[in-house]
């Protein structure tokens, strides 16, 4: 049973302060418009101000995960989108999350320097927990 977890560094879970996420998508094709930018110089000013209103992680998805719309790109081009943008986050102060399934781009990411992996699918790719544990990541 989950009472409390550490995600890079902020605590969550019974006992502990609600915590905010900052969600970033660049996927253009992402269900919820207000959290669509265009590059990664919009997704640092959105970060610097969901950070300054109290987020305490900021969650960036390359790919749309809505089930009811075809939104399927390939793992290049949500690398393309994600990278970047981590990179220009990572330095907020605030753990990053990266929202990814597939284990080449997580891996990309985390590279990029994101430390906080949001799989929808629960660990369909073995290998991103291999990664996430090698790496001492959280989940």
């Amino acid at each position: 049973m989950f009472l409390r977890a550490d995600l890079s560094g902020v605590r969550v879970g019974l006992g502990e302060p609600v915590k905010v996420i900052g969600v970033i998508n660049v996927s253009p094709e992402s269900f919820y418009r207000g959290s669509v930018v265009r590059d990664a110089e919009e997704a640092l000013a959105r970060a610097e101000r969901m950070v300054e209103e109290g987020a305490s992680i900021i969650d960036v998805g390359g790919m749309s995960t809505a089930p009811y719309l075809e939104t399927e790109v390939s793992g290049d081009e949500e690398m393309r989108r994600l990278v970047p943008v981590i990179r220009r986050l990572v330095d907020l102060g605030v753990p990053i999350s990266v929202d990814a399934h597939r284990y080449g781009v997580v891996l990309a990411a985390v590279e990029a320097g994101a430390t906080v992996v949001n799989d929808v699918t629960c660990l369909s790719d073995e290998r991103i927990a291999e990664l996430v544990a090698s790496r001492d990541l959280s989940l």
